[in-house]
């Protein structure tokens, strides 16, 4: 690490070495708005079920039983084909699923 700062240091005319290159960046992917909230508006389409063994002040939102992460992806892989838009990937899928607090 020393080798690599004083030869930059020696490259430029000041001896302040460069910045190394290790700023912030951008996300890599990202999904378009209207995706995610097509997705999302898929999922609030399922009934919710409320969960008696919860606390009163839980913000988990239960689905029926029948439906596991499996199912309810291949149901929005049917949505997509009849709406004709591209769907997004399973992790992402389950990444709102986790970010909208449900469970089955």
């Amino acid at each position: 690490m020393m080798r690599t700062a004083r030869s930059k240091s020696r490259r430029s005319y000041d001896t302040v070495p460069l910045p190394d290159g290790r700023e912030r960046h951008g996300p890599g992917v990202k999904i378009a708005e209207n995706i995610m909230a097509l997705k999302k508006k898929h999922i609030d389409l399922f009934p919710t079920v409320p969960a008696h063994w919860c606390r009163k002040d839980s913000k988990n939102i239960y689905l029926e039983s029948i439906l596991n992460k499996e199912k309810m992806y291949l149901l929005y892989l049917e949505f997509c084909d009849d709406k004709k838009i591209k769907p997004v990937s399973k992790t992402i899928n389950r990444e709102i699923l986790i970010l909208k607090n449900i469970g089955f």
